[in-house]
């Protein structure tokens, strides 16, 4: 887990206040040991973050007793609608937008901010290619 305290908000958050944000993000996977006091991690394209952060800026990740159910959705309109898969990526004026196919059939071009819940889809997506 990363420490907010010293990154810019709007390098991990679409919108709010910094002080009702989030004190860490993650979990991420560690890729390398830089430095005996530094490590490279993992994160999903749509985060503009450098890869690289000093272990005072880090936290392990202790995974709940009881998981809830994997949240691979997206709320449009308030109703929870389950991702399907990812199959592109592009980047208009800065901002990075996936091609989110549902599984009610649908698709479309979402913006990388309002997929938070399905990071793990979209980095499963960046492995495949």
């Amino acid at each position: 887990m990363v420490s907010t305290k010293e990154l810019e908000y709007s390098q991990y958050a679409a919108e709010g206040v910094k002080t009702l944000g989030p004190k860490y993000i993650g979990p991420y996977t560690v890729l390398k040991e830089v430095t005996p006091t530094s490590f490279r991690l993992r994160f999903p394209g749509h985060l503009t973050l450098v890869p690289t952060f000093h272990t005072s800026q880090l936290t392990k990740y202790h995974a709940p007793d009881t998981l809830p159910p994997c949240t691979t959705g997206f709320v449009r309109n308030r109703e929870k609608i389950p991702i399907d898969k990812i199959s592109d990526r592009m980047v208009q004026q800065g901002t990075t937008f996936y091609k989110v196919h549902w599984k009610n059939g649908e698709s479309q071009w979402v913006p990388a901010r309002h997929l938070s819940l399905a990071h793990r889809l979209i980095i499963a997506w960046e492995d495949s290619l």
